[in-house]
Formats: C-alpha cells, structure tokens, sequence
C-alpha cells in the first residue's frame, strides 16, 4: 500500500529563468488547501536549477513561485515579499497555479505571467526637476497565492525629459494617485487620483497578468487622458 508514501513533485524554472536577470531571486511558496505552507525554497536566478525535485506528502495543493530584484529592493519572510520603503518595484514575474499532487508523481511549471505594471507618464514638452509622488495601497506580495497585501507607500522621484516610468506591484485594488510638485521650490503643480478612472474601464488587478498604464499630463492646458493597452476606447478626460 503507497497511500501514506510521499509524492515527488518535480519544480520546473525553465520559463522564469528565460525571464531572469543576474541577481535575481526566484521564491516558490507551497501551501495545502487550508492555506497553511508546506513548503518554501528561495534560489538566486544565476544558479537557480532548471529543474528542482522535492516531496510533499500526497494531497492537493497551490504552488506560487515569483521571480523579483531579490533583497536589493525587497525584503522577504516566509509569508510575504515587501518592497522597501521608496524602493521601485522589478520587473515581476511569475504564477500561482493548482498542484495536484495525489499520484506518486507531479510536476509544476510556473508561467512567467507578468505579475507588475509599468506607469507611464508622458509630458509631451519637456519637462525639468519635476517630483512625482505615485501613492499606493500595497508594498507587499504574499508568498502564498501572489495576491496584494495591504500596507500604503509612495514612490517619489524627481524627473526630467519627456517622460518617466515607474513599476507598480499589483494593488489591492485601484486607489492610486499621482501628485506634481516643482522640485526647486516644492510649489505643487497637479494632483490626480487615477481610481475612478481606473474603475471605468474596468482595470482589474486581480487578472492574472497586469496591463501597463499610459498618463499624458498638459499642464497648460490642465488637461490629462489616461490609457490602458488592449482597451480600443481609452483616452478619458480629466481636469486638475
């Protein structure tokens, strides 16, 4: 009888590693059915296996595993992965998916799901010691499911040129806002809170991959439209 004999679950990193960059740090969380973690291992993407074989006693689990910047932005328990004060979120991937692990073999395979969204502001005219202010709901990434766990942040930068970037990790939902201030003199310029548009078009960031988000601010004409890849009516407009 090989009902009380543990299964061997192989790990396959193949997709998150054609994703990986040196330093980088792959964490694959799994948990059983009642949320509780039954297993944790960290590797750093450089000597990170292709492959990784372990045993889990025989039951239906969740497998999580995340590709992200490793402790150079983020600091990681066992329970969650939270980005450092003022820190910019990586470029994250990775996949929370169902393991079934009842037979006397499995294999999980995370996907490299983009599991971030990248906020582009676009000036049209240059602009020159520019802060921004880009306010959040959550800092933190729980290792078991990938979901958003609450803990408000904001990321500020000061910016010149055209344009500028910031990577967001996924949200607890869209509250987010965006706040201008001159950098010489701290005179603020333009506040917005991107929530109701956001709701508008449904941005859910709850999906299992997250769509960037396009800002063209006119602060001469104090006039913004916001954008989302993949929706054909998306330019709204909004007064600050």
């Amino acid at each position: 009888m090989r009902e009380s004999c543990p299964c061997r679950v192989g790990l396959d990193y193949s997709l998150l590693l054609q994703q990986a960059s040196p330093g980088e740090m792959i964490i694959t969380t799994i948990s059983d059915a009642g949320g509780k973690m039954r297993w944790q291992g960290k590797f750093l993407a450089d000597t990170c296996p292709v492959r990784y074989g372990i045993l889990l006693a025989k039951g239906q689990y969740t497998a999580s595993s995340l590709l992200f910047g490793g402790d150079r932005n983020w600091s990681v328990d066992e329970n969650e992965i939270k980005l450092r004060e003022g820190a910019e979120a990586d470029s994250l991937f990775g996949e929370a998916a169902p393991l079934d692990a009842r037979g006397e073999e499995a294999e999980s395979v995370p996907a490299a799901l983009k599991q971030f969204a990248t906020l582009f502001i676009r000036f049209g005219a240059p602009v020159s010691g520019l802060e921004v202010e880009v306010g959040l709901n959550s800092s933190s990434i729980a290792s078991r499911g990938l979901s958003a766990a609450p803990g408000p942040m904001a990321i500020r930068r000061t910016v010149s040129g055209e344009m500028a970037s910031f990577r967001l990790p996924r949200q607890c939902d869209t509250d987010i806002s965006v706040a201008f201030s001159d950098k010489a003199d701290g005179r603020p310029l333009a506040a917005l809170d991107l929530s109701p548009l956001l709701q508008k078009r449904g941005y859910d960031f709850k999906a299992p991959e997250l769509s960037d988000i396009f800002l063209d601010v006119d602060f001469e004409a104090r006039k913004a439209t916001i954008e989302v890849e993949g929706w054909k009516e998306s330019f709204i407009i909004v007064t600050f």
